[in-house]
């Protein structure tokens, strides 16, 4: 039981500094938000069909003299 103490010296800074990452990216998002921003990190891919040009196609035909 002699390793508790230092256990916990250990644990408590680390254990505060994950919370304050969360907190920071709750705010982070929180603000991205309300700026209209797309959120961080992997954002989806929009489908190709959207921006496909769309080709007409016209028959010429040839007067045969």
């Amino acid at each position: 039981m002699g390793n508790l103490p230092w256990i916990f010296v250990l644990l408590i800074p680390s254990l505060g500094f994950i919370f304050f990452l969360i907190y920071a990216n709750i705010r982070l998002s929180a603000r991205r938000k309300a700026l209209g921003l797309p959120p961080l990190g992997l954002t989806p891919r929009r489908s190709k069909t959207r921006h496909r040009k769309h080709h007409k196609y016209v028959i010429i035909h040839r007067l045969k003299h």
